[in-house]
Parts: C-alpha cells; structure tokens; sequence
C-alpha cells in the first residue's frame, strides 16, 4: 500500500494518525524525540495490523534530526503522503501570536507548492488546520493560563476525529484542511 512518516507520533495529532494509517495497512514511519514512547506505540501497531513499523527518535528542531529524517525519506520507495500540521491561527493573526501564526501561515504555503511539485509521483500533501483538539497540545507550561472553559465545548475535538476529517478531505483532494 505504501508508507507514511509521521513527525510528531508519540502523542496526540500525530498519534492518531499513526493508528489510523496502520490500521489502513499503511506501513509507518514514527519520529518523535521519546523513544521510549515510540517503542510502545509500534510494538502496539505492528500486533494489531502487521505493518511494518520504523522508530526514529529525533528532535525536529535540531539540524542532525532533520538531516536524519530527510536521508529516511529519500530512502523510502513507497513514500505516499506527508501532511503537514498546521493550525487555524494561520487565517486569524492574534496579538501575541505572531511568531506560530505567521509559521503556519507559511507551512500552508510550503504544503501548496509542495503538492505542485509531487502531484505527479503520487504523493498526497495536506496542511491539516486543525481548531481546538484535545490532543496534549494545550497541556503544556505555555498554555497553563489558558482558560479552556471559554471555548464552547462543541468547538473542541479529538484528535481521532481531526484525523478523521483530514483524511477525508485528502480523499477529496483538498490540499489545505481545516478540520
């Protein structure tokens, strides 16, 4: 069927999405920095799907794991699909916020051109803009003032269903997708 490298899979968003890839009978890629948390979920998809599934622990935000993860994708023969996490602060810019809006602000435009450049390797790109999810992302030091009782309950979802309709709206060829 194909493989899918996944940043971000020991929690949340890009844990979802490693589960439900697997349980697509797409082979996986995990990158996180917690090895250790890695080795549970991939012991846990390889029993449940018989996927293959490849660890590698590294920090993103570190010249030596981008270099490592960039080699792993052009080694990979079956890549089908990188979707990039973005967020709906790409379309609102909040005072304060200038720095995360204007990034996914800018990883919607990367995705665009991307997808332009891969469309014909069949390769899927997406920028998933996802709303509030439930996903550990808010349970950070940066967040803890954040009153989550200010946002209607109804405005909030899991980071399954964020999956869910992002992946929907790959099917339908859409390449940004706010969720």
């Amino acid at each position: 069927m194909g493989t899918a490298l996944i940043t971000g899979a020991s929690s949340g968003i890009g844990e979802a999405f490693a589960r439900r890839l697997a349980s697509l009978g797409l082979d996986v890629v995990l990158v996180a920095r917690r090895k250790e948390r890695l080795d549970v979920i991939a012991e846990d998809l390889t029993k449940k799907h018989a996927v293959n599934v490849d660890v590698m622990p590294a920090d993103l935000a570190k010249d030596e794991g981008i270099s490592r993860i960039e080699q792993r994708i052009a080694e990979l023969e079956s890549l089908v699909m990188l979707i990039n996490v973005a967020s709906t602060s790409a379309f609102i810019p909040l005072n304060g916020n200038a720095i995360y809006s204007a990034t996914k602000s800018y990883l919607i435009a990367f995705s665009e051109c991307l997808h332009l450049e891969v469309r014909g390797a069949g390769i899927k790109v997406q920028a998933l803009c996802p709303g509030f999810t439930r996903s550990g992302f808010h349970d950070t030091d940066e967040y803890s003032d954040m009153d989550r009782s200010a946002i209607p309950n109804w405005l909030w979802m899991s980071a399954e269903e964020t999956v869910e309709r992002s992946l929907d709206a790959l099917d339908d060829g859409k390449v940004v997708s706010t969720a």
